[in-house]
């Protein structure tokens, strides 16, 4: 195996760790969870209804 081929797989695990590290960190550091969706009503918010007033597909 070529000196090339060495330094190449070496950078490459270098910068493999680096961005690892970095996206732990990231979201280590995350203080809320992100959005589902702003148009998109969480489960909690939906009105309970009964069965039968539920529209069905047809």
């Amino acid at each position: 195996m070529s000196k090339k081929y060495v330094w190449s797989a070496a950078i490459a695990a270098v910068i493999a760790v680096l961005t690892a590290g970095t996206v732990v960190i990231a979201r280590r550091t995350r203080k809320d969870p992100p959005p589902v969706s702003p148009t998109i009503p969480r489960v909690e918010d939906l009105p309970l209804r009964p069965a039968e007033q539920v529209p069905t597909a047809s």
